[in-house]
């Protein structure tokens, strides 16, 4: 490794490291949702209709940006930095499996209304009303919105598990041997 690629992972490693420690927080406390919830409530308290240009979850708004410029710097880093194309490819997939879920987010942040939003539309289809009806005991619309949420959980860790092995592949080809010894 020569010295251009240690001084940017010197520079690169902290911002990457804060980004998924802020994801693991987040995924239990529940972050995003409520910056969304106060971005909206000052939105709204300033102009009622601030907001109505956009018809899905505030925090995407407030946060999508950001989510994007790290995926593309994580990206662009993470080229120069792995070591062969197959830790690159599972960064991709990483990356296209959080994105997948983000888009799931905003399908589901729509009003039931809203003509993008597809679980109404399957939902309320007659064979999947009765076999969640029959299956659940609920109607098809709550049936296939917790689908959908499962598959975007499903999503954000399978995206997760992707950059665990990437990175992991890199440590294994940067560093052949590591040992741990543990003392009493």
């Amino acid at each position: 490794m020569h010295r251009g690629h240690r001084d940017g992972a010197r520079r690169a490693g902290p911002p990457c490291a804060g980004f998924f420690t802020y994801l693991a927080i987040d995924d239990g406390a529940q972050v995003h949702e409520r910056l969304g919830t106060v971005f909206r409530a000052l939105s709204e308290q300033r102009d009622p209709s601030a907001l109505t240009f956009f018809p899905s979850y505030a925090w995407q708004l407030l946060l999508g940006p950001v989510f994007v410029a790290f995926g593309l710097g994580m990206a662009v880093f993470l080229w120069r930095e792995l070591s062969d194309w197959i830790s690159f490819g599972l960064v991709f997939w990483a990356l296209t499996c959080l994105a997948l879920a983000l888009g799931l987010d905003f399908l589901e942040g729509l009003a039931p209304e809203n003509p993008w939003k597809p679980y109404e539309a399957l939902g309320s289809r007659p064979a999947v009303a009765q076999w969640a009806h029959d299956r659940f005991g609920v109607v098809g619309v709550d049936t296939i919105d917790h689908f959908a949420r499962s598959v975007e959980e499903f999503l954000e860790m399978l995206g997760m598990t992707l950059f665990w092995v990437a990175f992991l592949r890199q440590l294994t080809s940067v560093t052949p041997e590591i040992r741990v010894r543990l003392v009493s």
